[in-house]
């Protein structure tokens, strides 16, 4: 029996967005009017009568984990969303909580990689969990775990695919251990000898309909249990990816088609090709006419018992895939890159995955089929004189340069002057950072090369090769990275194995900071982030580590030039910030304050010295879906912090915003401040270094600030003591210069 562990969990939607893909659908249940469907990491609800949707995600409270199986019980009125790990998560529909047990989770005795849950069977109060492992039962009056069966020969360990109840026996759908079944009345079912078996074969599936039991073998073959005989009914298309029974008819899923059967096991429907999409069914169930589809890649689906092709696509709009690799933000738009490798720039196996570009609150996706055969898209850069020129790094092809989201280009070593090559295991190009300068010029660096890096100059579509293994022979020796360029059109890439290389266009002088050239002072060679601040410091990290060069032109014209660790003072006691973590991305908001993306500890938020650590967000204390952060952007404009990852795109609402010109669109937020609200107001469209002085109705001042960037935050305290009292303030706000002053009101309602 499993220990009870049993934890809720927290909203995190008042400050966080989550920008989850539904277009892959693993596992469908319905009741009381509704749809449910399990994405990737979060839970799509389609209300039937209301013909509208929402959905569950880690900003809810849900886990991030990846789904593997759900389950909605009418009568209990509870969804239950099972998890590959083997966390279930309970959610009431009279309450906001998620409940999580963990209970399988932290069972030591059970290997990490037999956790699975697969499938839930609801009979009475109790739900029947089919795991990796074997059944584990759950109470649903008591929201408890009861007892676990393990019902291989010996007491061993079965995976369990489904299981299904026929009269008093209880019927199990394994892998290599058969069709396994017991007297479902017995006291004593914890007891493997209570368990036969049926053939040693492998199932996939097994469901009960009016006293009939059918199971799916892993041959393709649907057969009918008579008895404890097998009788083959149906060989199938493929596979079952899932059966299932309700509205008293059995659905089988594989993925070419979906078939339908009536209580006598008449087929009744037959969905086979939709128009215009592919073939990969993985989960369907049926209402009435309606048939409702998970597809591997078009979401969730409607179309009719019919067999029209036709159908409704319910998920809603979305970026592709969750597997969030680049992403680069310019005002109110978005751009994706789905491309990856490794932390070792291992990209095999390669990826062939679109893009997807948010404007607004408005997705358009990019199939890979429309951009040319562009690989291991794993950099994006957007044009600042042309927003609509946007170039894609294709780690394994080359560069893709889209025009108003359609590709115009696509620079490969057959059509231009970058170096393709296959030398071992290698294939293909390794183009990977790319960097606008203040000319106009895009600047391009690739890897296992005596080409390291390139120029495109405004206006041509030749690319320009620099030479820079003169003066650093062994730079093509290890890949490039992340390419900065700092107020003096300086370059300055980060590389793989030779530290920080500089480039000075308007002296043709290369630079090097390694860790055994001039005792530069970097952790690691291996650098894999470089962001300047507003400050044009530049910011560096490394694969253990992070490191400031406080004047970086320097590296032009000094000897023995070193970057600094930030040290901070923890518990009296100093240290340095960021010591030995794997340092992915450095992006600075409208106060200079730093987005530190780290592959292992999460998000770090720290102030623009990086003396105080502001916020950290992690996978325990955030809805963040892991700890493996890919990539940050920033929308300097609204001040949205987008964070990629492995399971999803997420933001966070900061106030931290660019300033502004004038103080035209200055604005405070809530207004008004409601009993309740127990935040930060905020103040922005402000601009920078503009004065604000906040005061009650009769000029009494409680409060004032000079901003950074575009904005402040008050937490309605008069000047940190005491919370105001209700009324009416005032807040004046006075740019720089004092050339304008502008006065606006903030209503507060204790």
């Amino acid at each position: 029996m499993l220990l009870p562990v049993v934890m809720t969990a927290q909203d995190f939607s008042e400050n966080w967005e989550a920008f989850y893909s539904y277009y892959s659908i693993e596992d469908l249940s319905e009741g009381n009017n509704r749809v449910y469907a399990a994405a990737d990491n979060a839970i799509l609800i389609y209300d039937t009568a209301l013909d509208s949707t929402r959905t569950l995600s880690s900003v809810n409270g849900l886990a991030g984990e990846s789904i593997s199986a759900i389950h909605y019980s009418e009568a209990f009125q509870t969804l239950l969303i099972g998890y590959e790990n083997g966390l279930l998560e309970v959610v009431q529909d009279n309450s906001t909580e998620v409940i999580s047990a963990v209970d399988i989770i932290e069972e030591f005795s059970i290997s990490p990689l037999d956790k699975r849950i697969n499938n839930f069977m609801e009979r009475g109060d109790d739900v029947y969990l089919s795991t990796d492992f074997g059944i584990v039962l759950y109470d649903l009056a008591n929201l408890e775990f009861g007892d676990t069966y393990r019902i291989g020969p010996d007491g061993d360990e079965l995976m369990v695919k489904q299981t299904a109840v026929r009269g008093d026996s209880i019927y199990a759908a394994t892998v290599g251990g058969g069709l396994r079944f017991a007297n479902l009345n017995s006291e004593d079912l914890i007891d493997f000898e209570e368990w036969q078996g049926i053939t040693n074969a492998s199932f996939d599936a097994v469901e009960a309909i009016n006293g009939r039991l059918f199971t799916a073998q892993t041959n393709r073959q649907l057969h009918e249990v008579v008895g404890t005989q097998l009788e083959l009914r149906e060989t199938l298309s493929a596979r079952a990816n899932d059966m299932m029974v309700n509205d008293n008819q059995l659905v089988v899923t594989t993925p070419e088609e979906i078939r339908v059967y009536d209580s006598s096991f008449n087929l009744t429907g037959n969905v086979t090709q939709l128009q215009d999409i592919d073939l990969d069914y993985n989960t369907a169930l049926i209402q009435g006419i309606d048939i409702y589809i998970g597809h591997e890649s078009e979401g969730l689906l409607r179309t009719s018992i019919t067999s029209s092709p036709m159908f409704d696509i319910l998920s809603p709009d979305g970026p592709l895939l969750n597997k969030i690799f680049n992403i680069e933000s310019i005002p109110n738009e978005l751009w994706i890159a789905f491309g990856e490798h490794n932390i070792f720039y291992n990209p095999f196996p390669q990826s062939a995955r679109g893009i997807s570009h948010l404007v607004g609150d408005e997705w358009t996706n990019i199939p890979y089929d429309s951009i040319t055969g562009a690989l291991d898209l794993v950099e994006v850069t957007i044009n600042p004189d042309n927003t609509e020129e946007v170039y894609f790094s294709a780690f394994g092809s080359g560069l893709l340069k889209l025009e108003n989201e359609s590709p115009t280009m696509f620079f490969t070593g057959e059509n231009s002057n970058i170096f393709d090559f296959t030398p071992g295991s290698r294939d293909g190009s390794r183009i990977n950072g790319t960097a606008f300068d203040s000319a106009g010029n895009l600047y391009i660096s690739q890897g296992f090369t005596t080409t390291a890096l390139y120029r495109i100059s405004p206006g041509s579509t030749t690319l320009e090769p620099i030479d820079l293994l003169e003066q650093i022979p062994t730079l093509g020796e290890g890949l490039l990275a992340e390419i900065a360029i700092d107020r003096n059109d300086n370059i300055y890439i980060a590389t793989q194995v030779q530290g920080l290389v500089g480039y000075q266009p308007s002296t043709n002088t290369v630079a090097q900071l390694k860790d055994d050239v001039g005792g530069a002072g970097l952790p690691d060679n291996d650098i894999r982030a470089l962001k300047f601040d507003l400050n044009n410091r530049l910011w560096i990290g490394s694969t253990t580590g992070l490191r400031v060069l406080f004047n970086p032109p320097s590296i032009f014209t000094e000897d023995n030039v070193t970057v600094n660790p930030i040290i901070i003072e923890e518990n009296g006691v100093a240290q340095e910030l960021l010591f030995s973590q794997f340092v992915g991305d450095i992006e600075v908001d409208g106060a200079n304050n730093k987005w530190i993306a780290t592959a292992a500890s999460g998000v770090f938020y720290v102030s623009p010295n990086g003396q105080e650590t502001l916020l950290r967000f992690t996978k325990e204390n955030s809805p963040l879906p892991t700890n493996v952060i890919n990539d940050i952007a920033i929308d300097e404009t609204t001040g949205r912090i987008y964070i990629g990852t492995d399971n999803g795109l997420l933001a966070y609402r900061s106030s931290a915003t660019s300033p502004q010109d004038d103080l035209e669109n200055v604005r405070a937020y809530p207004n008004p401040v409601r009993p309740n609200f127990n935040g930060m107001v905020v103040i922005d469209g402000l601009t920078a270094r503009a004065n604000v002085k906040i005061t009650d109705i009769t000029g009494n001042l409680v409060y004032e600030d000079t901003s950074v960037g575009g904005s402040i935050e008050w937490d309605t305290r008069a000047f940190g003591k005491h919370k105001v009292s209700s009324g009416v303030y005032l807040i004046i706000i006075t740019a720089d210069d004092a050339s304008t002053t502008q006065v606006h009101k903030l209503m507060i309602v204790r």
